[in-house]
């Protein structure tokens, strides 16, 4: 996303500061109008014009404050991180533990985001005892993979846009909750969310849609004013099970192709884009 700031003092200060072809810093973008500043009252956004409308007139492009959704929900794997390492890592040495020769490396993507039950049987045939298998990989798990991955370029700095411009966000994430919240507090995302939904390590919230029917009813959030941003396929059905409009992200383990099958509302290609695409989407 490429902001043009309101006042020529503003283009050449962000100009000095090498960013004019990347997204603003935060303050380029709250002196902008773009995010509002601290300690302003965020409100869900207005059901008014489309901003495209607006920009035709000639009137000046409404704020993030005013167009974003009034709940957002991230997934975490694929899309807030790139786990790869840990995931995949303890997924093989499970299967080795259990007698299994354990596929490469690089061809284990696709078990990132799904409930490790259902990929375990899939590598392991049918029959085989995937939570013995679980169980093993929670073992190397716990003992450091959990905190093996990186962060996506541009997220944590987009995330930060997003939150500071809606009203109330939710990490989403089939990972255990015992897993997942110690990672968005490690790696410094806990501040832009108001709570960390994962599944259950007894495998009864293995299905993204029962967490999303969880939030609903827990946070009574509007459906019609949400939107789901994930990288698989498994983000974008569950979210329309429950009518709420999806954000497929292309740099996670889906890919576009997947995304687009599965009927996400907008795909969105790099990290610093996805501001702006959040706040244009019609819910």
């Amino acid at each position: 996303m490429r902001v043009i700031c309101g006042t020529e003092a503003l283009e050449n200060r962000c100009r000095r500061s090498r960013l004019t072809e990347m997204t603003l810093p935060m303050a380029c973008l709250r002196e902008s109008g773009l995010v509002p500043r601290r300690g302003r009252t965020v409100t869900p956004r207005a059901r008014g014009r489309a901003p495209a409308a607006a920009a035709m007139d000639g009137a000046r492009p409404r704020p993030y404050s005013d167009r974003m959704p009034s709940t957002i929900l991230f997934d975490l794997d694929g899309t807030l991180t790139d786990p790869a390492p840990g995931i995949i890592g303890s997924f093989r040495k499970a299967l080795a533990d259990l007698g299994h020769e354990p596929p490469p490396y690089e061809t284990l993507g696709w078990i990132i985001g799904p409930a490790l039950r259902l990929s375990f049987p899939k590598v392991m045939g049918e029959g085989a005892d995937a939570e013995a298998a679980v169980e093993r990989y929670r073992v190397h798990y716990r003992a450091g993979g959990m905190y093996d991955l990186s962060l996506y370029p541009g997220m944590p700095e987009s995330v930060a846009a997003i939150g500071a411009a809606s009203a109330r966000m939710f990490v989403c994430t089939a990972k255990p909750e015992p897993y997942a919240i110690p990672i968005v507090e490690r790696f410094g995302y806990a501040p832009h969310f108001e709570r960390v939904y994962g599944a259950a390590l007894d495998g009864s919230l293995d299905d993204k849609a029962d967490i999303i029917a969880k939030i609903i009813a827990e946070q009574g959030i509007d459906p019609a004013d949400t939107v789901m941003i994930g990288d698989r396929m498994h983000d974008i059905h569950a979210a329309q099970r429950h009518g709420i409009a999806s954000i497929g992200v292309a740099w996670g383990y889906g890919g576009v192709v997947e995304l687009r099958e599965a009927g996400a509302t907008a795909i969105c290609q790099r990290p610093e884009d996805l501001p702006e695409m959040v706040a244009s989407l019609p819910c």
